[in-house]
């Protein structure tokens, strides 16, 4: 704001500051951001805007942007899936290795985020593959699958899976 004021000042004059918001947003995976911007949008265009706080459900002055979690840019041509396995079942390797072939035998350009716990072994991985007709700009989890993969039953009764997929997708389960 200072550097805005002291620039603004050198060049016009007295003219009026322009209208500057400001906000926080949450620490949330990356494919969250995303969603964020028609919530910023809606709030400038607003009568009255003001503070903004995404992602952060601020109970105390209650200034959070409400955003749909639903809302994508991702077109149906683009191929969404989730795998969930146990650390060391070689479920990311398999994955890895899918979008290594796909990228390099195929037209499709292919894009694999991997999520699992520092220890690894053990814990529950979660692998979050596209491939796209189109490149693929930009690294962001999975959220709207049309293809989801429980690789361990036990999980089944502790992750929402179903929450990550598309009505229109496909759930086996091996």
């Amino acid at each position: 704001m200072t550097a805005l004021a002291e620039c603004w000042a050198g060049r016009s004059g007295n003219g009026s500051m322009p209208l500057v918001i400001g906000g926080a947003t949450a620490c949330r995976p990356r494919n969250s951001l995303r969603q964020w911007p028609p919530a910023y949008s809606t709030n400038s265009i607003s009568q009255s805007p003001r503070t903004l706080y995404t992602g952060i459900n601020d109970d105390v002055t209650h200034l959070s942007l409400d955003y749909d979690p639903r809302f994508s840019t991702e077109t149906d041509d683009i191929t969404r899936a989730v795998f969930f396995g146990l650390g060391s079942d070689g479920t990311v390797s398999a994955n890895r290795n899918s979008v290594k072939i796909v990228g390099e035998n195929t037209p499709l350009h292919a894009q694999g985020y991997f999520v699992y716990d520092s220890r690894k072994a053990g814990s529950v991985t979660t692998s979050h593959v596209r491939f796209s007709p189109r490149p693929i700009k930009g690294s962001y989890l999975v959220h709207r699958a049309n293809f989801v993969a429980c690789h361990q039953f036990h999980f089944l009764e502790r992750i929402d899976m179903l929450s990550m997929a598309d009505p229109r997708g496909h759930v086996p389960l091996e």
